[in-house]
């Protein structure tokens, strides 16, 4: 599996576990408004997100965070705050550049 299909994966899961959503019913294009998520839902499923890939969002990734509207939203905000990490660390985006590998 690819680091973004893994990644999408596994917000999907995030998504369906706090809104109540059956995860084969959720995809890319899928709105947090059509699964009911609220900003306090939206708080936990970002704090499982850290957890889950290991990284501390910062302030604007945050606020970043809770402005998007879907599933593919989150996908391009977490891809992007794990390759900035790799990029600071190892000096290659690991994520981006597996990415454009394929």
């Amino acid at each position: 599996m690819n680091p973004v299909s893994d990644i999408t994966q596994k917000l999907i899961a995030q998504v369906a576990m706090a809104s109540g959503a059956d995860p084969a019913a959720l995809d890319v294009d899928t709105t947090l408004q059509e699964v009911g998520l609220d900003s306090v839902l939206l708080a936990l499923v970002l704090r499982a997100i850290e957890a889950e890939f290991s990284v501390e969002f910062d302030d604007d990734e945050v606020s970043e965070f809770l402005g998007a509207s879907s599933i593919g939203d989150y996908v391009d905000i977490v891809v992007a705050a794990l390759d900035r990490r790799t990029k600071a660390r190892d000096g290659a985006g690991v994520v981006r550049d597996e990415i454009s590998s394929v």
